[in-house]
């Protein structure tokens, strides 16, 4: 089911669609992986250089004007902010915003540790309120 959302997710983010009517329809972050190409795949461990994707799910009433995303690194910091704002002009449609992180880890990082490595957590925000998150690892 998530490797099908994350999939559907993609195919939004492409094309630009919006999903009339889903079934599910409560604010929801899915973290996925790339496969191939552009295949997404849910997942919740991560290689160091692999690129992350967190698509965030919610139903657009009208009202909401900005999603952020906050990736917070194992040690509970800030490492990233990316900020999507909606410009939509259909009410009452599913709609999916969506951010990436990718990692640049030095190589002394394996020797002597880092600060990338661990479970991370991604915060999404809808309008400055905290609607969800999701936790994953990066090794």
């Amino acid at each position: 089911m998530r490797k099908a959302l994350c999939l559907l997710g993609l195919l939004i983010v492409v094309f630009g669609v919006t999903v009339a009517k889903a079934k599910h329809t409560e604010n929801k972050v899915f973290i996925c992986k790339e496969v191939k190409g552009s295949v997404m795949e849910s997942a919740t461990y991560f290689r160091h250089w692999e690129k992350i994707y967190a698509f965030f799910m919610f139903r657009y009433s009208g009202r909401e004007k900005l999603v952020e995303f906050k990736w917070m690194n194992p040690q509970g910091q800030e490492e990233y902010k990316h900020q999507h704002l909606i410009n939509k002009t259909q009410l009452d449609r599913v709609t999916i915003a969506y951010s990436w992180l990718s990692l640049d880890v030095p190589s002394s990082s394996r020797i002597f540790g880092s600060k990338f490595f661990g479970v991370w957590l991604v915060k999404v925000f809808l309008d400055g309120k905290k609607v969800a998150e999701e936790q994953f690892t990066v090794d």
